[in-house]
């Protein structure tokens, strides 16, 4: 297991950290502009709304 750490500049963040996951990589630190991780969250919420109805 390797960790690695990446210094990005004002780059599309969402877009390398979902090529990341794309190949597998697991990340292990996120960033407030993480698309991804906020849509599973918010999805989550409302799929647990749903179950308690």
């Amino acid at each position: 297991m390797v960790q690695t750490t990446i210094k990005m500049g004002d780059g599309d963040f969402n877009a390398i950290v979902q090529t990341f996951r794309r190949y597998g990589y697991d990340i292990i630190s996120d960033h407030y502009d993480d698309v991804f991780l906020n849509n599973l969250k918010e999805r989550s919420r409302y799929f647990d709304r749903y179950l308690n109805i």
